[in-house]
């Protein structure tokens, strides 16, 4: 199923003030959660691989692990998210979706 990797803007936003970008689309969950760990090492090069995970060395906690699907980072909230996830983007906590990405989950491979 084509999952998404998505980050949100900076800050502690809800509802209309959340945003979101689109900063990759996968063919598969397994290459999504490579995406995200990847992000993750490339936002600091504190981020080490420990047992596996990106572990900032600086803060002495993992940021990211095989089986999250999301991590927060310096403000941001980078998340995967596929077709069965757009009722989460409702207004609500998690804000709304732009149209590129739910045009993108609506396009299914």
């Amino acid at each position: 199923m084509k999952t998404l990797l998505i980050k949100s803007n900076q800050g502690n936003h809800s509802g209309f003030n959340r945003k979101y970008s689109l900063l990759e689309v996968c063919g598969t969950l397994k290459e999504a959660k490579e995406a995200l760990i990847k992000a993750s090492f490339d936002l600091s090069d504190d981020h080490i691989v420990r047992n596996g995970r990106a572990f900032d060395a600086n803060s002495g906690r993992y940021v990211c692990t095989n089986s999250d699907n999301f991590f927060n980072y310096d403000g941001y909230t980078y998340m995967l998210i596929n077709h069965n996830d757009l009722d989460l983007f409702n207004g609500g906590n998690y804000g709304y979706l732009p149209a590129n990405v739910i045009n993108e989950l609506n396009n299914e491979q």
